[in-house]
Order: C-alpha cells, then sequence, then structure tokens
C-alpha cells in the first residue's frame, strides 16, 4: 500500500482521494463476489462442468403475488373519502 503524506496534498487533491476512497469502500463486496465467481467458474470449466449445472439456476425463484389482505368489499376502486387540500372529506 502507498504511503501519502497528506499534508502536502491540495485540497482538491484530497477532496479528489476522499471521493475515490468512498467509491472503492462501496464497490468492495460486489468486487470480492465477483473475484470468486470468477475463481469458482474456472474450477467448475477444469472439471468438465458449467456453474450453473452444479449449482443451479442463476435467477431466484419465481414468486407467485400474494392475495391482497385488505380489500373493500365492492372492489378495489370503492372510495368512502376524498383528500382535497389537505383536508379528508367523507363521503
Amino acid at each position: 500500500m502507498a504511503d501519502y503524506d497528506l499534508e502536502a496534498l491540495s485540497l482538491p487533491e484530497l477532496k479528489k482521494m476522499q471521493k475515490d476512497i468512498a467509491k472503492a469502500i462501496s464497490t468492495f463486496e460486489a468486487r470480492q463476489k465477483a473475484e470468486a465467481r470468477t475463481k469458482v467458474e474456472a474450477v467448475a470449466r477444469e472439471m468438465g462442468y458449467s456453474l450453473t449445472e452444479l449449482v443451479g439456476t442463476d435467477s431466484k425463484p419465481k414468486r407467485t403475488p400474494a392475495a391482497p389482505k385488505y380489500q373493500h368489499p365492492e372492489g378495489c376502486c370503492h372510495v368512502n373519502a376524498l383528500h382535497i387540500a389537505g383536508s379528508l372529506i367523507w363521503v
């Protein structure tokens, strides 16, 4: 790791370094996962398999939409209150 004399840097250089460090921190986990995936794919290829053959599909399982818990018996478009100019008017 490089040693920096922070006292010798100008304000724009320090701000750029701060921005670069924040970006590196925020993307660290994604970079580590990508590197691990690349290594695992290489090992699988060496053994004659693809990664998807070994672990299944890449996509998340599909969910079916849940039934609504709270719905007016006459349908979803029944309105018993109007919101006008910041106040509710019951109809």
